[in-house]
């Protein structure tokens, strides 16, 4: 898949002997889904992968190790560059970041919980590879949803569906299936519209912990793009939106940071412009 224009940019001011070259690495492979998910398959690819999945961006840095990800990206023969033409195209990269950095801050806060913030930002922030597949390969399919329009997640993938007859959930499980992306992060692509998984037992506790935590953060995030006056919103009827579009039936047993991502949405919004601006969205 291809770079983001101002993702190469950014890189090619970075100096790999510089004393915080790993620092600046580790904040573009943040702010950049594709940059990322390039990682994530550098990191579990080649023999003994399968046996030792690599979950999180500082894992897979860890592994990859920042000088061979700048070289690699570096090199002609894998790099292709892409500038979205569009405000929907430019959205896939906000609403990536802010479904990370709010899954992040929810796994951080949800009581019971054992999804490390680490892989639930990993989740948040590729949750959404299959509409960027689109994106590369059929975009008229993204012209055509915004075209149609939704107002929550839970209508996306029928919209899909109807006018293409596959939904970027069911792509991306299938994209990340054949890279080789490990199982944890192959079934939550799969299911992350699957509103019901978190009451199916059949399902591992963890995974179902963090198809909640990314629905959540999905459901915030499209609130947030849905309705920009929420800034000026009292938190009163912040809270109250919340809970009311972004908390589904079936989680009634889930103790969500609803006041808290309340209080701390325009704290957290501030951390997603940052990065947007890093990469120069």
């Amino acid at each position: 898949m291809p770079f983001l224009q101002g993702t190469m940019f950014r890189f090619s001011q970075m100096d790999p002997l510089a004393d915080n070259f790993s620092q600046e690495m580790l904040r573009l492979c943040k702010a950049d889904p594709m940059l990322a998910l390039f990682l994530l398959r550098l990191a579990n690819s080649g023999r003994g992968a399968k046996n030792q999945p690599v979950t999180t961006i500082n894992d897979a840095l860890r592994k990859v190790r920042p000088q061979r990800l700048f070289h690699l990206i570096d090199s002609a023969s894998v790099t292709r560059i892409f500038s979205p033409s569009k405000p929907e195209y430019k959205g896939l990269w906000q609403h990536s970041i802010e479904t990370a950095v709010f899954a992040e801050f929810s796994a951080r806060k949800i009581e019971g919980f054992s999804v490390p913030p680490a892989l639930a930002y990993n989740a948040g922030f590729i949750h959404d590879i299959g509409r960027f597949l689109f994106l590369e390969h059929t975009p008229q399919t993204l012209d055509d949803t915004e075209k149609v329009g939704w107002t929550t997640p839970m209508e996306l993938p029928d919209l899909e569906r109807m006018l293409l007859g596959l939904d970027h959930a069911e792509l991306g499980y299938r994209a990340a299936e054949k890279w080789g992306l490990p199982n944890i992060l192959q079934r939550m692509l799969r299911h992350h519209h699957h509103y019901g998984l978190w009451l199916d037992s059949n399902f591992p506790k963890l995974l179902r912990e963090l198809v909640v935590i990314v629905q959540f953060a999905d459901f915030v995030s499209v609130l947030v793009e849905k309705d920009p006056d929420w800034v000026d919103w009292k938190p009163a009827a912040l809270r109250e939106a919340i809970q009311h579009r972004c908390v589904h039936p079936s989680w009634e047993d889930v103790h969500l940071p609803v006041a808290e991502m309340a209080d701390k949405l325009p704290a957290l919004n501030r951390v997603c412009q940052e990065r947007l601006a890093l990469i120069g969205l």
